[in-house]
C-alpha cells in the first residue's frame, strides 16, 4: 500500500509538472471510428471520436459533407462529454449516412476518416419453386444459388431438408463441393445421394444480423442400375483472369466430373507453389493465407482418373494492392526560426493518389496565411515544407492517399514553441546493472530549442566509446562493466535556460549457468530429464530463479507431463511423444540479468502414416498406387507396408508388397473379379505406423477363367471301408468368377468310379464307400466357375483308401542295458514292412512303433508309452546284416529309479497298432533321492538349532538311503553367504533329528538337507530360520585322565542345551603362574588332549565355554605330570653347563677352543637332526591347520621314526629315555602365545598318523607307566552298547581294547539321545533380559563341502567318546575312539 501512495504521488507531480510545462498545441485525434459501422434497428450503435489538444478542442461532426449536430435527433442521439463520440439509441434507416468528425482549437483542425454508416440486412432469396432432377448414376450435376443481398455479405452453405424442417449439414468432399459462387456441384451421381427423399437447400446466413434466408428445394432421385464410367470434364473452376489484394487471403478452386472421382492436382506453371498455399477439398481447393506479389502467375490445375485423359484449366493470377504506407507524416514540435517538413509516401497497385489538407481544408483551397506565404513549399506530391518557422505557424495538417481499392488517411500537427530546458524524466537515484549488459540512464528534456545534453561521470565529461547520449538525452552504456559503477550527471541548456539532475549506477555480477542441459535422444513412452544449475552475484541469490522454455515459450504448470523439480531445477519430460522434439531452455535469470543455454530432445517414434493414398492405374492383372510419405518422427522410414482388402473380406486387410523407403509408388498384382482398395503402412525402427486413410477409388477387376486347383490334394485313412479326399479351399479371391464349383474324380486301375461336383467351395472333404483296406486310387480335383474351367495343368494325386489295424506283432523284445532312469530296447524287425506295399501286413503307412511300460503291479497308474517314430529308428549294428530282419534299438530316458518295471512293443500306422508283444520285465537302478517330506526346527538357541526330518516318500527315494548331508548359508538382506556343510555329515539312514552347531547369534540363516543313496546326493529341502539372542551359559563337569610326562586328557558332558556354550577350550598354567594358556576350540568332541607339557609339574586346569560373545569357566582341578622336574634334569641344565666350560677353555688356550669349537659343531648337526617343532605353528591361531594332521606332527613323527624309536627298539622294546627328554624337555607348553584360541576349525578331525603302532609293546620304558584296560566297572551297558549316565563316576569311562590294542567298533558308542520336550523354553539367568541365545563363531570359521571330510559311519546323535591310547607325545592314536557327534 505505502508503494502505491509513493507510485501516486510520483505520477500526479509529474501531471502537475506536465500541466505547468506543457505549452500550446494544435488537435490531434487518437481515437476514431472504422470506416464501416452496420447496426440492427432497435439496438445502440457508438461512433468513437476522441483527441486532444491545448486549449482543450471542441468536437464537430459532418454527415454526408453536410455539418451535422447529433442534438438535433430527440434522446436518440446523444455526444459523450469530453469527447465527439456518439452513441445512437434506437437508431434508424434514416441515420445511414457518410460521417466524419473534427476536433478544433485555435490553433488548428484535426479530422477522422470518413464512416460509412449502415443499416444490417439480409434480404430474402428470390420466389422459385422445388425442383427435381433426375441424373444416371456417374454422370455429374450442378444446382445453381444466387444469394441474395446481405450488408455485411452473408456466408452460403448448402444444407439437407426433411419433412420435418430440420436442416443437415452435408459433408463436402472431392466428389460433393460447392464452389466459390455459391454453387454446389456433385462430380459423380451415386444411390446415396437421393437422402431418403430430402431437398438440397441453398442457405444465407448473416451473423451480424443473427439471421439466415433459405431458397427453394432441390430432389435428386438418379436413374439407372449401374454407375457409368466416366473420364474427367471440366465442371467449375475460378475465372482465368482474376486479382487478389495483398496480405488478404485468396482462394482458388477448381471441380472436375467424371465416374470414379477424379483426383485434383495443382501446379505454378513458372516456379513452385507458394510455400503458404493450403490444399483442401480433395485437392480441389487452394489457399494462400496471405496474399503477396510473389504468388502472381500462371496457376494449372488438372483433374485425372483412371477412365480417360486428364482435364485440366489455367488460372492467371494478378497481385493489386490497397495502399499502404512507405513513410507516414508525423508530429512536429520544433522552435521558431528552423524549418518543418512533412512526407507523406504510399504505394499500392494502382498507385495511389495523395491529397494534403490544411485544417480539414485541401491545400489549393487553404486561406491560412502560412499556406499562402512563400515560406509554404510543396516540392511534389508527397513532400510539404515549411521555412523560416514564425510562432504564428500552428495548424493541422491532414494527408490521404487513395486508389480503387482503398486509402490511407494521416492527420497531423506543427507546433513552433519557445521554451527553456525542463526534465521529463530524470536519472534514477540508484540505478542497477549486471556486468555485460546495457543500461540506458534516463535524462529526457523538453524545450525550444532542443536542449543540449551533457553528461559527467564522477565530474568527468562522458564522451564516445562504449558511451553514447541518445537523441532524446539518454545516456547508453554498452556491455557494463564492474567499473562502471558510480555517480552520473546531465546537464541540459539551451538559450533560454539550464537544468542539471544526477543519480547513480551500481554494476552486479550477472547470472551465470553452472552446468548446462546436454542433448537428450529418447525413445517415445520413456522419461527426459534436463538437468540445470546456476548461479549470481550475491546480492540477487534472493531474486535468482531458473524456468525452462520449450521453442522459445515458456513450460507451464498446466502441462502435468512436463514437471520442475525446484530442489534442483531439473526438467522432467514423462512419457514422451514425438512432438515434445524441440529446443529445451534453461532461462537463469535474477533482478537484473538472464543466462540461457539450450538443448535438444530428440524423441524417437514410429513414423506417421503415408498421407495422399492414390490408385492411379487399375488393370485387369495390375494395380499402382502411390502416396505422400508422413513424418518420420525422427527415425528414418525403413521400408513401406502396402496393404489390400477385398469386398470378400472388407474387415480384413491382407498384406501386398514391401517398398523401399526411398519409393512412393507400388505396381501389385491383383486377381480377376475382385473390389480392390488399399492402403499403405511406413515402418522405422521403433515400429510401425497406424494405416494410412485407404484409398477412395476402388479397382475393380472382370470375371475370367480360374488360374489354378486345388491344392494339398491327400487322403485320410481314418474310416474304415471309406476312400476320404480332403484338400486345400480356394477362396473367393482366387475363383477368378461367379458360381464356383470343385469337380473330384476318382480312378481305380485306370476307370473312373466316381465323379462329384461341389458347389460350396468351403466344402474340403469327401467321404467315397470303397469296401476295401488301404488300396491305391488316382484322384483330381478341378477348379471352374461361369467362364469356364480352370486352365492351369491338371495333377494327379495318388491316395490309398482307409487303414486298419496292422496285423503283424514284434518279436524278440527285450531289454539292453539298464540306468537309475534309462533303459535300452531292443527288438528285431523286418525293413521291408517299412515301405508301402500291396496288401502289405501293416495295413496302412508304417509310422514306427509304441513302447508301453509301467510300475509292476500299478498298471492302470503307471502306464505309460513312448513312439519311436520311423525317423527315430537306430539298428542295433552299424552296419545292415543280409537279411530282411534287422535288430532295432531304442533308449528311454525318464524312468523311475530303482523300479521295478515292466514293458511291451506295439507296430504303429498312421491311426491304429498292432497286437503288443510279449511282457518283458526290468529294474532300473539306484539313482540319488527326491526331498524330504518335512524339514523341521524343533529347538533353537543362540548358537545351535536342532533340526527334525521325515525320509523321501518311498516312492522319491530311487535306493536305499545311507544318509543325509546339512548344509547351511548365512542370509543378509537378499544376499545370501557361501555355502557350508555340517561336519561330519550323518550317515545313518534311520536318524532323523540332529543339531547344527557353531552359529552366530540373532543370525538369519537358510539351511539345506540332501538325502544321499550310493549314487550321491538328491534333492535339495531348505528352510530359513533364525538364531535367538545371546542368553546365560553353563560350564558342564570335567575330569582330567591319562596324564604322563608330557600329557594329558580333558574329558566333559555334552554340552547342547539352552543355556551352554557349545565352543568348548581348555585352560591351564603352572601352579603358581599368573598367566593362562588354552587349546584350540573344540565343537565336535567332548574331550580334548593338552599336550607339549613339562615333566614332573602341577598344573592348574579349567574347562572355558563360549557362544561367540561371552564365555563361562568352570572351577580349577590340579594336575601333576610325571617324570622329573626341569630344574633337577642335567640336560635341561646342558646349556649353562657349557657355556661355563667355554669360559674357562678360553682363557686357557686357543688350542683348547678349536677343540671345543668342533664338539660343539658336533652338537648342533645333532640338534638339527632332532629337529625340534616350531612353536609358532603349534599354537598360532592365525592359520595353522589343527589336529595330527598339520606338517609339524608329520615331521616330528617321521623324525622319531628315523631318529629316535629305531634305537629304542633295537632290544626287544627297550626306550630310550634320553632321546625323548633332550628331544622336549624345553618344549614347555607355557612357551606358546596364549591367542592360538582363533584356530581355524578345518582341520579338527586329527589324523592319526601311527594307528597301526602294536600298543601290546611297552609304552613306557618301565611296567607301572604302562596303561592297561581300564576298571570296567564303568557303568557301560554292553548289552545296550552304551554308557549308562546314571553311574556315579562322572565320566570316569574305561575303554575295552581286544588283546592287539583295536577299539571295538561293533556297535560301541555312546547314547546321548534325550527325550524331546517341545515345552522346554530358554530359561534367562537375568530377568527381563531379551537376549536369546545367539552361536559361536569366530573369524576364518570355515565349514568345507563335506565330500572333502572323512565319513563318520556312526550314529550322527552320539558324542565321540575320549581316547584310551596314546602314542609317545600323548596324542591319542587312530583307533582310540569312535563314534559320532551330533554337535558341530
Amino acid at each position: 500500500m505505502e508503494n502505491t501512495l509513493n507510485l501516486v504521488g510520483v505520477l500526479s507531480l509529474l501531471c502537475c509538472t506536465a500541466v505547468i510545462a506543457i505549452p500550446n498545441r494544435p488537435p490531434g485525434i487518437y481515437i476514431e471510428p472504422n470506416k464501416d459501422i452496420y447496426f440492427k434497428p432497435g439496438e445502440t450503435v457508438m461512433m468513437p471520436c476522441v483527441g486532444d489538444g491545448y486549449p482543450k478542442v471542441i468536437y464537430t461532426w459532418k454527415k454526408n459533407g453536410q455539418d451535422f449536430n447529433p442534438s438535433g435527433n430527440d434522446d436518440r442521439m446523444v455526444q459523450l462529454a469530453n469527447s465527439g463520440t456518439i452513441v445512437i439509441n434506437r437508431p434508424e434507416d434514416k441515420d445511414e449516412g457518410i460521417f466524419q468528425c473534427f476536433a478544433e482549437n485555435e490553433f488548428g483542425r484535426s479530422m477522422t476518416n470518413h464512416v460509412n454508416l449502415r443499416e444490417g440486412k439480409l434480404d430474402e432469396f428470390p420466389t422459385g419453386n422445388n425442383e427435381i432432377h433426375r441424373p444416371e448414376l456417374g454422370t455429374s450435376l450442378t444446382l445453381e444459388c444466387i444469394p441474395p443481398t446481405s450488408y455485411p455479405k452473408a456466408q452460403v452453405e448448402w444444407v439437407l431438408k426433411g419433412s420435418s424442417g430440420r436442416n443437415d449439414p452435408i459433408n463436402y468432399n472431392n466428389r460433393v463441393t460447392m464452389d466459390l459462387e455459391a454453387r454446389l456441384h456433385i462430380t459423380n451421381v451415386k444411390p446415396e445421394d437421393y437422402q431418403n427423399g430430402k431437398a438440397y437447400v441453398c442457405m444465407a446466413i448473416n451473423y451480424f444480423m443473427r439471421h439466415n434466408e433459405f431458397d427453394h428445394g432441390h430432389y435428386i432421385i438418379p436413374s439407372g442400375s449401374a454407375e457409368l464410367k466416366i473420364g474427367p470434364t471440366y465442371q467449375w473452376a475460378t475465372p482465368s483472369d482474376h486479382f487478389g489484394l495483398v496480405g488478404e487471403k485468396f482462394r482458388m478452386k477448381c471441380i472436375f466430373a467424371g465416374n470414379p472421382t477424379p483426383e485434383v492436382f495443382w501446379r505454378k506453371t513458372n516456379g513452385q507453389l507458394p510455400p503458404n498455399v493450403g490444399i483442401s477439398q480433395g485437392g480441389q481447393e487452394i489457399t494462400i493465407q496471405e496474399l503477396t506479389y510473389d504468388d502472381e502467375g500462371k496457376y494449372e490445375c488438372y483433374g485425372t482418373n483412371t477412365q480417360g485423359q486428364k482435364a485440366n484449366r489455367i488460372i492467371t493470377l494478378s497481385v493489386q494492392s490497397k495502399p499502404y504506407w512507405i513513410q507516414k507524416p508525423e508530429d512536429i514540435e520544433t522552435s521558431e526560426g528552423a524549418s518543418a517538413t512533412f512526407l507523406c509516401k504510399a504505394d499500392g497497385t494502382p498507385t495511389p493518389k495523395t491529397e494534403w489538407f490544411v485544417n480539414g481544408v485541401p491545400i489549393d483551397e487553404s486561406t491560412d496565411d502560412t499556406v499562402l506565404s512563400n515560406r509554404f513549399m510543396k516540392p511534389n506530391d508527397m513532400n510539404v515544407t515549411i521555412d523560416d518557422l514564425k510562432l504564428t505557424d500552428v495548424f493541422v495538417i491532414q494527408c490521404n492517399c487513395s486508389n480503387s481499392h482503398g486509402y490511407v488517411f494521416a492527420d497531423v500537427y506543427l507546433n513552433v514553441l519557445r521554451e527553456a530546458p525542463q526534465f521529463v524524466k530524470k536519472p534514477e537515484e540508484n540505478a542497477k546493472v549486471a556486468e555485460s549488459n546495457s543500461i540506458d540512464l534516463s535524462c529526457q528534456t523538453s524545450g525550444k530549442p532542443d536542449p543540449i545534453i551533457t553528461w559527467f561521470k564522477e565530474g568527468q565529461q562522458i564522451t564516445g566509446g562504449r558511451y553514447q547520449i541518445k537523441p532524446n538525452g539518454d545516456l547508453h552504456i554498452n556491455s557494463v562493466v564492474l567499473s562502471d559503477a558510480g555517480q552520473y550527471r546531465c546537464t541540459a541548456n539551451n538559450s533560454y535556460g539550464f537544468v542539471e539532475a544526477s543519480g547513480s549506477l551500481t554494476v552486479r555480477r550477472k547470472a551465470r549457468i553452472e552446468s548446462a542441459p546436454g542433448d537428450l535422444e529418447v525413445n517415445a513412452g520413456s522419461d527426459a530429464k534436463f538437468t540445470c544449475t546456476g548461479t549470481t552475484d550475491f546480492n540477487e541469490v534472493l531474486n535468482l530463479g531458473v524456468t525452462w522454455q520449450k521453442d522459445g515459450k515458456n513450460i507451464t504448470t498446466n502441462d502435468q507431463r512436463m514437471t520442475q523439480n525446484f530442489q534442483d531445477n531439473s526438467l522432467t519430460i514423462s512419457g514422451t511423444i514425438s512432438r515434445d522434439s524441440g529446443f529445451y531452455t534453461c532461462v537463469v535469470q535474477d533482478s537484473l540479468s538472464v543466462a540461457t543455454a539450450s538443448a535438444i530432445l530428440t524423441v524417437k517414434d514410429k513414423p506417421d502414416p503415408p498421407v495422399d493414398v492414390t490408385l492411379i492405374k487399375c488393370l485387369q492383372d495390375k494395380a499402382e498406387v502411390t502416396w505422400t510419405k508422413g513424418a518420420s518422427n525422427n527415425a528414418p522410414v525403413q521400408y513401406f507396408v502396402v496393404e489390400y482388402n477385398t469386398t470378400f473380406t472388407p474387415d480384413k486387410w491382407n498384406y501386398a508388397q514391401k517398398v523401399g523407403s526411398t519409393q512412393t509408388k507400388a505396381t501389385l498384382d491383383i486377381a480377376p473379379n475382385v473390389v480392390y482398395t488399399f492402403r499403405v503402412l511406413s515402418v522405422n525402427k521403433r515400429g510401425q505406423s497406424e494405416a494410412s486413410a485407404h484409398t477412395a477409388a476402388q479397382c475393380t477387376t472382370n470375371p475370367t477363367r480360374p488360374s489354378k486347383n486345388p491344392s494339398n490334394v491327400r487322403t485320410i485313412g481314418d474310416l474304415k471301408n471309406f476312400l476320404v479326399v480332403e484338400w486345400t479351399p480356394m477362396p473367393p479371391i482366387q475363383q477368378a468368377g461367379d458360381k464356383f464349383q470343385y469337380i473330384l474324380t476318382v480312378i481305380k486301375d485306370g476307370i473312373t468310379i466316381h465323379t462329384s461336383n461341389i458347389n460350396n467351395y468351403t466344402i474340403t472333404r469327401k467321404d467315397i464307400p470303397t469296401n476295401d483296406i488301404f488300396v491305391p486310387y488316382d484322384i483330381t480335383v478341378k477348379a471352374k466357375n461361369e467362364i469356364g474351367e480352370s486352365n492351369a495343368p491338371l495333377i494327379t494325386y495318388k491316395g490309398y483308401s482307409a487303414e486298419d489295424i496292422p496285423q503283424v506283432t514284434v518279436s524278440n523284445f527285450a531289454v539292453g542295458e539298464v540306468s537309475d532312469n534309462s533303459a535300452t530296447f531292443e527288438w528285431d524287425w523286418d525293413m521291408s514292412y517299412n515301405n508301402v506295399t500291396p496288401n502289405t501286413p501293416i495295413r496302412g503307412f508304417f509310422q514306427g512303433f509304441k513302447i508301453q511300460f509301467w510300475r509292476r503291479g500299478a498298471k492302470s497308474e503307471t502306464f505309460r508309452e513312448r513312439e519311436v517314430l520311423k525317423s527315430q529308428i537306430k539298428l542295433k549294428y552299424t552296419t545292415r546284416r543280409k537279411r530282411a530282419v534287422t535288430t532295432l534299438i531304442y533308449t528311454i530316458d525318464d524312468l523311475q529309479p530303482y523300479t521295478n518295471m515292466e514293458a511291451q512293443i506295439v507296430v504303429m500306422n498312421t491311426y491304429y497298432v498292432s497286437p503288443p508283444s510279449a511282457v518283458i520285465a526290468l529294474t532300473t537302478l539306484p539313482g540319488v533321492p527326491g526331498p524330504v517330506r518335512s524339514f523341521t526346527v524343533p529347538q533353537i538357541g543362540s548358537n545351535f538349532v536342532m533340526l527334525a526330518w521325515e525320509q523321501p516318500d518311498a516312492t522319491d527315494r530311487n535306493g536305499l538311503i545311507v544318509g543325509y548331508d546339512i548344509g547351511y548359508q548365512t542370509i543378509s538382506g537378499l544376499d545370501l553367504g557361501k555355502m557350508q556343510d555340517r561336519v561330519p555329515q550323518i550317515n545313518d539312514p534311520y536318524t532323523n533329528v540332529t543339531i547344527l552347531n557353531g552359529l552366530v547369534a540373532k543370525q538369519k540363516y537358510r539351511v539345506h538337507i540332501w538325502g544321499r543313496t550310493s549314487m550321491g546326493r538328491g534333492e535339495d529341502y531348505f528352510i530359513e530360520v533364525t538364531t535367538a539372542s545371546v542368553g546365560s551359559q553353563t560350564v558342564p563337569s570335567f575330569d582330567v585322565k591319562n596324564v604322563n610326562e608330557t600329557f594329558f586328557n580333558v574329558t566333559w558332558n555334552s554340552v547342547i542345551s539352552s543355556k551352554a556354550g557349545t565352543v568348548v577350550y581348555v585352560e591351564f598354567r603352572k601352579d603358581g603362574a599368573s598367566d593362562w594358556q588354552q587349546t584350540t576350540d573344540e565343537v565336535s568332541n567332548n574331550w580334548k588332549g593338552v599336550a607339549n607339557l613339562e615333566g614332573g609339574t602341577t598344573y592348574e586346569v579349567r574347562l572355558a565355554v563360549t557362544n561367540g560373545q561371552s564365555r563361562s569357566t568352570s572351577g580349577t582341578q590340579y594336575v601333576s605330570t610325571t617324570g622329573i622336574a626341569a630344574a633337577y634334569n642335567l640336560g635341561a641344565n646342558f646349556g649353562w653347563f657349557i657355556g661355563m666350560m667355554l669360559a674357562l677353555l678360553i682363557i686357557i688356550a686357543i688350542a683348547a677352543l678349536i677343540v671345543f669349537c668342533r664338539k660343539q659343531t658336533q652338537e648342533r648337526m645333532e640338534e638339527k637332526y632332532r629337529a625340534k617343532p616350531d612353536k609358532s605353528r603349534m599354537y598360532n591361531r592365525e592359520g595353522e591347520p589343527r589336529g595330527h594332521s598339520n606338517d609339524y606332527y608329520k615331521e616330528r613323527r617321521r623324525l622319531e621314526r628315523n631318529d629316535s624309536f629305531d634305537d629304542v627298539r633295537k632290544d626287544e622294546g627297550d626306550f630310550d629315555d634320553r632321546k625323548y627328554d633332550d628331544d622336549y624337555d624345553d618344549r614347555r607348553y607355557s612357551d606358546y602365545p596364549e591367542d592360538d584360541r582363533d584356530r581355524d576349525y578345518d582341520d579338527r578331525d586329527r589324523d592319526y598318523d601311527d594307528q597301526d603302532r602294536d600298543y601290546d609293546k611297552d609304552y613306557y620304558r618301565d611296567d607301572d607307566r604302562r596303561y592297561d584296560d581300564y576298571d570296567r566297572d564303568d557303568g557301560y551297558d554292553r548289552d545296550g552298547r552304551r554308557y549308562s549316565y546314571d553311574r556315579d563316576d562322572g565320566y570316569d569311562r574305561d575303554y575295552n581294547y581286544d588283546k592287539d590294542g583295536g577299539y571295538d567298533r561293533d556297535g560301541n558308542r555312546y547314547d546321548d539321545r534325550r527325550d524331546y520336550d517341545p515345552d522346554d523354553k530358554y530359561p534367562s539367568d537375568v530377568e527381563g533380559d531379551d537376549h536369546a541365545y545367539e552361536p559361536y563363531q569366530r573369524s576364518g570359521y570355515d565349514r568345507s563341502d563335506s565330500k572333502d571330510k572323512k565319513r563318520i559311519s556312526d550314529m550322527d546323535d552320539e558324542y565321540r567318546r575320549e581316547p584310551s591310547k596314546f602314542d609317545d607325545d600323548g596324542y591319542p592314536v587312530e583307533g582310540g575312539a569312535v563314534g559320532s557327534s551330533t554337535c558341530v
